[in-house]
């Protein structure tokens, strides 16, 4: 969820399968005074960077999130300023393409399917879009929600068709970009409002590897736990409580036996969500401190590392986090650029 007077809508007619071709990004845009237009791309251990800090410009507005490819070979970053870049992860991170064409508003997340083959994005414009990640071509534009699209998920391990989004209207909807027609909106193959509270919006989604679990977090606080299966019912599995503000980021652990959360309150949660943990109250494990939120009440997401021993998410005191997941002791911290940092997300992490 973001602040309405930023993102007048501005919502046009689109064909639901495209053909533009990918464009470079335009230099003769002048950043606002508040746009964020560089990303920290700095690991402890160098990675294959060509330095152990680079600064990757290229946007022209707030970066509101950031995904690795599963392959470990792509980066992609999500902006206010409506676009997609995909930058290499090695070297000097070259901006190599600008997924096209672009969201009629800002882009608020972007996910890849779990074969590296398609991205996700969910935008402010009401409408997710399906992209081609060789190519940068958009297959498709998915208009079904009735507000703004905060989140999208991806499975780990599933196919590349199939996904999970959340909006301000308050509905979590499952698709299949496979079934044409109706603007996208015949892709919704389910919906429901899960929230306790129904008309609030929602903010952050996660969904399970088998596809059968998913899992949102809105402005109600809470962490809701729905079986797929059974959405016809909308009877929640269990709810998770402990933050004391509006969740924005949910990720699921590598093997899928924990999620983690972030909020505005500034804290980030580990949750037990295995099968027989008896009750919701009992399924919270640990806490994360550092991070901070601020006024501005931006979607501040959270990251596993790729084996699971490491947890991140974004701050806005400007620094970068990083968490020991057995101790949830700090262990890494990193002063950035004159920016709030939103995501940190990698496949791989460090």
């Amino acid at each position: 969820m973001i602040p309405k007077q930023n993102f007048a809508a501005t919502m046009t007619d689109d064909s639901e399968h495209d053909s533009h071709t990918p464009k470079r990004p335009r230099t003769s845009v002048a950043p606002s005074s508040t746009a964020l237009t560089v990303i920290d791309s700095d690991r402890p251990s160098g990675g294959g960077l060509a330095e152990p800090t680079l600064l990757l410009t290229g946007h022209t507005g707030s970066i509101y999130a950031l995904s690795y490819s599963p392959s470990g070979h792509a980066l992609a970053s999500a902006s206010f300023d409506c676009s997609v870049l995909l930058w290499s992860p090695y070297g000097y991170c070259t901006n190599y393409a600008v997924l096209s064409p672009n969201h009629k508003n800002a882009v608020l997340d972007v996910r890849w399917t779990f074969d590296s083959s398609h991205l996700i994005t969910a935008g402010a414009d009401a409408a997710l879009g399906y992209y081609d990640a060789l190519s940068g071509r958009r297959l498709r534009r998915l208009m079904g929600h009735d507000g703004i699209v905060n989140s999208v998920c991806a499975p780990r391990g599933a196919s590349a068709i199939s996904f999970i989004s959340g909006s301000d209207d308050g509905y979590m909807r499952v698709w299949d970009v496979r079934v044409a027609g109706g603007r996208g909106r015949k892709a919704v193959v389910a919906s429901a409002r899960v929230l306790e509270e129904t008309t609030c919006p929602v903010t952050a989604v996660a969904l399970s590897a088998d596809m059968l679990r998913a899992y949102v977090g809105g402005v109600d606080e809470n962490i809701t736990c729905v079986d797929l299966r059974k959405m016809d019912t909308v009877r929640p599995l269990y709810r998770m409580s402990g933050h004391g503000d509006t969740i924005t980021g949910l990720e699921l652990s590598p093997d899928g036996n924990a999620l983690l959360s972030h909020g505005i309150d500034g804290a980030m949660r580990e949750w037990d969500v295995r099968n027989y943990v008896p009750n919701g109250s009992r399924r919270m494990k640990k806490t994360f401190l550092g991070a901070r939120g601020n006024a501005e009440r931006g979607l501040l997401k959270c990251a596993w590392s790729g084996d699971g021993t490491m947890v991140s998410g974004g701050s806005a005191d400007r620094v970068v986090h990083v968490w020991d997941e057995m101790t949830a002791e700090e262990v890494w911290i990193k002063k950035c650029s004159d920016f709030i940092l939103q995501r940190i997300h990698s496949s791989d992490f460090f």
